[in-house]
């Protein structure tokens, strides 16, 4: 889901702020469909890549532990660090959200 984009900063301060709020309130609650399930899909979506980015983190610390010279390690962790990486993107591409699902494919963990 795209988020609402940032308005330019020629604006004036005080206009921008009261037009802004009521902007984010209403563009939050409304799926592009305009029903009221998008904000809840949103949120589950965010939940799930929230599980994701700690389970990878406590794969890494695992991995961590480990000997750094074990193969092991040496092909799991730049796949982890790079879907960390890109979780940490709010905004991706199509290629980056593809390029993340095959990540997760490779390391079998979700």
């Amino acid at each position: 889901m795209r988020r609402p984009k940032k308005r330019k900063k020629k604006q004036v301060e005080s206009s921008k702020s009261a037009t802004s709020d009521e902007d984010d309130s209403s563009s939050k609650s409304l799926s592009s469909d305009g029903g009221e399930d998008g904000g809840v899909l949103e949120q589950q979506e965010e939940e799930a890549e929230q599980k994701r980015e700690n389970a990878l983190r406590l794969e890494l610390d695992r991995l961590n532990q480990l000997p750094k010279a074990s193969r092991y390690v040496r092909f799991k962790k730049p796949i982890i660090e790079r879907c960390l990486s890109i979780l940490a993107q709010r905004r991706r591409t199509k290629y980056q959200q593809s390029q993340l699902e095959k990540l997760l494919s490779q390391l079998e963990l979700l």
